[in-house]
């Protein structure tokens, strides 16, 4: 889990904390994570989708997440927190793209399974199996592993959240000054 900590070390933040209240403050804090969590989420989506060579929009829609996890709990210890949840679990070949028949096997997208085949009929028809022995029987879906890629994504992406969330918090900061001002429009947030 990673836990970031807003510090008003920074003289520009500290400017407009100062001229603020305590509710909008905690307003602008909690809009600038929850954008920070969603920035995170399409950033994470977009570099593995390319990397994995995946649909973005399995990787988004499908595989990954934002959860509001306290805004509604007041706890002195827990603090404001979004989730952003990225799923690892191989992906099954046929989700990734229209499978094709070869000589031997099939594939999809630029990938090759030499082991495939694709059944008729039945229950299993229209998706993609291998055998997990020499047998008839047993059968598996050919799945796509892409763990290692998300995981040092994920990790990669962690440094320029912390730049992405000073930036959106200033943002926030310099919208709730405008709206005690009385220029901007109560109600609304960019």
């Amino acid at each position: 889990m990673l836990a970031l900590k807003a510090d008003f070390d920074d003289r520009a933040l500290r400017q407009f904390a100062q001229e603020l209240s305590e509710a909008s403050l905690l307003a602008a804090a909690r809009r600038a994570s929850s954008k920070a969590a969603r920035w995170m989420h399409t950033q994470i989506s977009r570099q593995v989708a390319d990397e994995a060579r995946f649909p973005k929009r399995l990787i988004k829609v499908t595989r990954g997440k934002v959860y509001d996890k306290g805004w509604r709990r007041k706890s002195a210890d827990s603090g404001y927190a979004y989730k952003v949840w990225l799923g690892l679990n191989p992906v099954a070949a046929d989700t990734l793209g229209k499978p094709r028949q070869l000589r031997k096997g099939y594939a999809v997208g630029k990938r090759r399974f030499p082991d495939a085949f694709m059944p008729k009929r039945g229950a299993y028809a229209g998706k993609l199996y291998q055998r997990t022995t020499p047998n008839r029987m047993p059968i598996q879906r050919v799945r796509v592993e892409w763990e290692e890629i998300g995981r040092r994504v994920f990790e990669q992406q962690i440094p320029r959240l912390q730049v992405r969330y000073r930036e959106l918090m200033l943002q926030e900061l310099r919208f709730e000054v405008l709206r005690a001002v009385g220029v901007a429009k109560p109600g609304r947030s960019r």
